[in-house]
C-alpha cells in the first residue's frame, strides 16, 4: 500500500513530512487505513499543544508559536517527534473516539486516558530510536517508565492528567488520582526526582545525584516542612509499587 496518504502539509513543514515519508511507511501505511489526512500549521492563541491529532477532521495539527526554544539544526527533529507520536495517536482514532463519547467517571476517564498515551509513547520511543539520524537526546518518549500505573503517576506529577481534567471542564478539585497523597497540579520537586529516577535506570544519570536530593527532602521533611513530609510519604509509596513491578529503587541507600 502506498504511504502518500499526507494530501497537504505546509511548504515549512518539507523536511520533517519527507522524512516521515521515508523512514515511517508502515505507519503511514496503518493510517492510511483510515483515509487520507493533511498536515496544517494553526498559530491560534488557544493551541497550547506542539501537536494534535484532530480525530474529526483527520488533521494533524503543528503549533506555529513552538520550537522557538530549540536550536535551527534541532527543530525539524523535535517536530519529527512529535508528529510521529500523533500519528501513533491517529491510529487509536476509534479508542479515543469511544473514551469520549463514554461516560466514565472522572478518575476512570482520565486514567484510560492516559494509558492509551503511554501505549502510544512506547511505540514513538522505539520508532524514533531507530530513525536514522535522530538525535536521542531529543526523543522524549524516553522519560517514561514503559508501565501504565507507574506512567500514570508520572503524567499527575508532571501535571499532564491535571490538564486532561480541566479539558473535560471539570474542577481539579474534583480529581484524586492515585497517589497516596493527592498530586492534582504539577509537583516539580515529585516530577524532577521521577524523571531523575528514569535517567539512572537508562544509564544517562547518576545514582549518587538522585541519592543527594532525595537526602535533601529528606532533611526538609526532619525539619517539619509540610510539603517535603508528603513528598517522602508519596515517595515511599512509589518505592513499593517499583519494587512490585520489578523496577530498580528509588535508592538503597537513603531510606524512605
Amino acid at each position: 500500500m502506498s504511504n502518500n496518504c499526507i494530501s497537504s502539509y505546509p511548504r515549512q513543514l518539507q523536511g520533517a513530512v519527507t522524512a516521515i515519508q521515508k523512514h515511517c511507511s508502515d505507519l503511514l501505511a496503518d493510517i492510511q487505513k483510515g483515509g487520507d489526512f493533511k498536515i496544517i500549521l494553526s498559530d491560534r492563541k488557544n493551541f497550547e499543544d506542539d501537536a494534535l491529532w484532530h480525530f474529526g477532521k483527520r488533521e494533524l495539527r503543528i503549533n506555529a508559536n513552538s520550537y522557538s526554544d530549540y536550536r535551527a539544526d534541532e527543530r525539524k527533529w523535535a517536530r519529527i517527534g512529535d508528529m510521529v507520536f500523533e500519528l501513533f495517536n491517529a491510529l487509536k482514532s476509534k479508542d479515543f473516539s469511544k473514551l469520549y463519547d463514554s461516560k466514565l467517571p472522572l478518575e476512570a476517564y482520565v486514567e484510560m486516558f492516559e494509558g492509551l498515551e503511554t501505549d502510544t509513547m512506547m511505540k514513538t520511543r522505539k520508532l524514533l530510536e531507530k530513525f536514522p539520524g535522530f538525535p536521542q537526546y531529543l526523543n522524549f518518549a524516553k522519560d517514561h517508565y514503559g508501565n501504565r500505573e507507574l506512567d500514570y503517576l508520572r503524567q499527575q506529577a508532571t501535571g499532564h492528567a491535571g490538564d486532561i481534567v480541566r479539558r473535560q471542564g471539570k474542577s481539579i478539585d474534583a480529581y484524586k488520582g492515585t497517589w497516596l497523597h493527592p498530586v492534582r497540579e504539577r509537583d516539580a520537586w515529585l516530577s524532577d526526582i521521577l524523571d531523575l529516577h528514569i535517567e539512572v535506570i537508562q544509564g544517562e544519570a547518576e545514582q549518587e545525584e538522585l541519592d543527594v536530593k532525595l537526602r535533601k527532602f529528606k532533611q526538609l521533611a526532619t525539619l517539619g516542612i509540610p510539603k517535603a513530609k508528603q513528598l517522602l510519604k508519596n515517595l515511599s509509596f512509589f518505592n513499593e509499587k517499583l519494587k512490585a513491578k520489578g523496577y530498580q529503587s528509588l535508592s538503597s541507600a537513603v531510606q524512605l
